[in-house]
């Protein structure tokens, strides 16, 4: 009984919600033609894309270009052609910048929505440029590099610095006697004595 009644009440929701169309597809083109199917471009050339898809697009129709990192760049309405299957086209430049960007389009009614998004690559191969945003942060010490001189040009010299001497304080280291000034007083000593009894010799013998 439970379960009929939850039947009977999503009834109603069942009949009137519509399936995404799963048969969408998109294809892009280098000319208006459509008949070169390619996903890579030169900067500023002219990208044709046409979808095919049952859904009528009442609410939403359109493609947004994006970068590599998935941000908008711009916007473009997509037209319509006969009836369903129906036949969207736009056309647009590429932007001027090098790398890869993804189309995306968005087709949508009020009961269903179709999202087809391919990349496309803008440049060659040796130039495209990824945009990918990497904040590198190296903690410590610092270092300095010096430039190179370009070929062909002589090599600066290093400047070199010596360090310049300090003078230091004369230890108080005690002074060496001389052996020779201490044999002269020695010698001084003696002679000394020996006029000293030859005075006293002198004086008696005078007597």
């Amino acid at each position: 009984m439970g379960f009929r009644l939850l039947f009977l009440i999503f009834l109603p929701l069942l009949l009137t919600v519509k399936p995404i169309f799963a048969d969408s597809q998109m294809e892009i083109f280098s000319d208006p033609n459509f008949s070169s199917a390619t996903t890579q471009f030169i900067p500023g050339e002219t990208v044709h894309i046409k979808i095919e898809s049952d859904d009528p697009g009442e609410k939403t129709r359109q493609i947004k270009l994006k970068d590599n990192q998935y941000r908008d760049i711009s916007t473009f309405q997509l037209s319509r052609e006969s009836n369903a299957p129906y036949i969207y086209k736009v056309s647009f430049s590429t932007p001027q910048d090098p790398g890869f960007y993804s189309v995306e389009a968005t087709i949508a009614s009020e009961s269903s929505q179709n999202k087809l998004v391919k990349t496309i690559q803008v440049g060659g191969s040796s130039n495209v440029n990824t945009k990918i945003n990497v904040k590198a942060e190296v903690q410590g010490t610092k270092s300095i590099k010096t430039p190179q001189p370009a070929a062909g040009q002589p090599q600066a010299e290093t400047p070199t610095f010596t360090p310049s001497p300090v003078a230091s304080p004369e230890a108080n280291l005690p002074q060496t006697a001389n052996p020779a000034s201490s044999n002269t007083q020695t010698t001084n000593f003696w002679n000394k004595v020996l006029d000293f009894f030859q005075s006293v010799f002198k004086f008696f013998f005078r007597l």
